[in-house]
């Protein structure tokens, strides 16, 4: 009954109460509900949205999915010129209409989807990852063992100090406050080249409703960002112009690699297209390294602590973040 409901949203009032009473007998013969039950309680019972409220919310979907693609897209541009004639209305003027109620409610905004072809994202790929010499396994897989843990701490810090002061060193980690999906930040920590100076740490407000994959994402292409800008101040002469990028998410790491969430997420990998033509221009590579979470490393727990921080900031509402809807999400 709801297949293409946009498309044909503007059925007269008499064919919309057939597919209402259609609905009604099909709920009453599921539940098994009498003939004289009313059928509001029947919905009710069956958990099932009115025929009429769930055409409303299909076709507010559909306007949302149309207005976040891009200005010269076909549908965009037929949007904007839909006409109606009295009580005849096209689709697309039905969803301009049905839309008034989503476009009066503060604080809504739609995020416009940019687009980024895979050539555009593999072109002169300096990101890769990196297994450490003895670290093979999944880290989801090493935190129920804390003997094989605290190996792979020892040798997260041995990696370290060993590469201190001739490659930049970054860890990043995303948090959200309140479960999986809420208010979300990320962080990323540097370890200068040079001893006297002070640890470098940036942060970011991912947004209000985003998720902590996407919160990981972006503290890798946050931290990538931190070590351009140092790199490109920095005065020593020993850099090997190899950055080590370290991140307790596997998955992160993998979107990041193999570009595996580019058309969910499209802006940050617009973010990191640019990111990757920076460092074609300071002839820089990134190594992606997964490590083993709230374990003790340093950089982890102060990349961690930071963005725990401005994720709790920003759901008690001392910090503004994106509050937005992406076409992506809704799809």
């Amino acid at each position: 009954m709801e297949y293409a409901i946009p498309a044909r949203a503007s059925i007269a009032e008499k064919d919309l109460i057939k597919l209402e009473n259609v609905q009604n007998q099909c709920l009453r013969r599921i539940i098994g509900a009498k003939a004289h039950y009313a059928s509001s309680a029947v919905a009710v019972v069956a958990g099932i949205l009115p025929f009429r409220c769930r055409k409303r919310e299909l076709c507010l979907r559909e306007y949302t999915r149309v207005k976040c693609k891009e200005e010269n897209h076909l549908l965009v541009k037929l949007l904007s010129s839909s006409m109606r004639v009295q009580l005849r209305f096209c689709p697309l003027e039905y969803l301009n209409v049905m839309s008034k109620e989503l476009e009066a409610t503060s604080g809504c905004n739609l995020q416009k989807k940019n687009s980024v072809s895979v050539t555009e994202m593999l072109s002169g790929d300096r990101i890769d990852r990196m297994n450490i010499v003895g670290i093979e396994e999944k880290v989801a897989k090493l935190n129920s063992n804390s003997d094989i843990t605290g190996k792979y701490v020892e040798t997260v810090n041995q990696f370290v100090k060993l590469h201190k002061g001739s490659s930049a060193l970054i860890f990043t980690d995303g948090s959200v406050c309140s479960g999986s999906v809420g208010s979300g930040a990320c962080a990323a920590v540097l370890h200068p080249l040079l001893d006297p100076e002070e640890t470098g740490i940036s942060t970011n407000a991912v947004g209000k409703k985003v998720s902590s994959s996407q919160c990981e994402i972006e503290g890798i292409i946050l931290g990538i960002e931190l070590a351009i800008h140092y790199l490109k101040t920095c005065q020593s002469g020993s850099d090997s112009g190899r950055i080590f990028v370290f991140c307790d998410c596997d998955y992160a790491i993998d979107a990041v690699d193999r570009k595996l969430e580019s058309v969910r997420y499209p802006d940050i990998f617009k973010r990191l297209t640019d990111v990757q033509a920076q460092l074609k221009a300071t002839d820089k590579y990134v190594s992606l390294v997964c490590i083993p979470g709230h374990s003790g490393i340093t950089g982890n727990y102060l990349a961690n602590e930071n963005s725990r921080k401005l994720a709790q900031s920003i759901a008690s509402g001392n910090t503004d973040a994106a509050d937005e809807i992406v076409a992506n999400e809704m799809e």
